[in-house]
């Protein structure tokens, strides 16, 4: 599927949608730490960044309609911020910004999952 980083860099598929849309994660550059929330798409690379001051982002899934959901963090493999990109956005939110006052919920660290009623 290829990477941000050229033929040496390391990416990572996690999901395929009905529409042969895939999201995961790649390295931005060939031999650095930075990883970028990656969609292919009809043989392309799309770059879906991280949110500001983290190093790793991760696409996890996407539904039909490509809402994605993800997570970004500082470091590898530890909690960061559950994210989300609506159809066609290219810069994270975090789903924490999006939390009802009062709903209970105090930190959504990863967003594994999401429906195709945008659950």
């Amino acid at each position: 599927l290829g990477s941000l980083g050229g033929a040496t860099a390391f990416s990572e598929a996690f999901r395929i949608n009905n529409r042969g849309q895939i999201v995961g994660r790649s390295t931005v550059a060939a031999g650095q730490t930075p990883q970028n929330a990656v969609m292919w798409e009809t043989g392309q690379i799309r770059d879906l960044g991280r949110l500001p001051g983290t190093n790793f982002g991760r696409a996890n899934d996407i539904n039909d309609f490509g809402t994605i959901v993800g997570t970004s963090s500082q470091f590898e493999g530890f909690s960061g911020r559950a994210v989300i990109w609506r159809a066609g956005e290219t810069t994270p939110t975090d789903l924490n910004t999006l939390l009802p006052a009062n709903s209970g919920w105090t930190l959504l660290t990863s967003a594994e999952g999401i429906n195709s009623a945008g659950q």
